[in-house]
């Protein structure tokens, strides 16, 4: 018996720095098989069926972003990036967000649409990988002194 766990999101698409049509995305699991069907309303109709969703999101990305246009969603927001654990238990459906500020991360599914101020936070994927190492490169003393200090309360909260 196929068990599938579908879900569905509308999200605009960005060209120029305008909202064009929005794309139509069902992403779905079927027995343990990720897969995304991606359609874009006649402009782009296209099944992906890669490793994860990571995977097929970042295929699909590479098909608009040669056409220079942006998927309005979280997964697209420099903020915004996966690690390995996140891929591994979501099937690349949750990325983290991170607030700059605070450097406090929340887990975010990739496929959320944004809300409008956050549109000036898009970037192609290659632009989201040098914008990620540049800040990590940035505020490495940062997130090591966090750590410390999260280390430092789960050893008191211990005794």
């Amino acid at each position: 018996m196929d068990h599938a766990l579908e879900n569905t999101v509308t999200l605009n698409l960005v060209q120029h720095g305008k909202v064009t049509s929005p794309l139509l995305i069902v992403y779905s699991n079927l027995n343990g098989q990720d897969f995304a069907q991606l359609d874009v309303h006649g402009f782009l109709s296209k099944n992906y069926q890669l490793g994860d969703h990571f995977d097929n999101f970042l295929a699909l990305r590479a098909d608009l972003e040669a056409q220079e246009i942006l998927l309005a969603c979280k997964g697209c927001l420099k903020n915004v990036f996966p690690s390995g654990m996140s891929r591994s238990m979501s099937f690349g459906l949750t990325a983290y967000e991170t607030d700059e500020a605070t450097l406090e991360t929340e887990p975010v599914c990739i496929y959320r649409p944004i809300v409008q101020n956050e549109y000036k936070d898009l970037m192609t994927y290659e632009q989201q990988v040098i914008y990620r190492k540049k800040f990590l490169e940035e505020n490495k003393a940062r997130f090591i002194e966090r750590n410390k200090l999260y280390e430092a309360q789960k050893t008191a909260s211990q005794r």
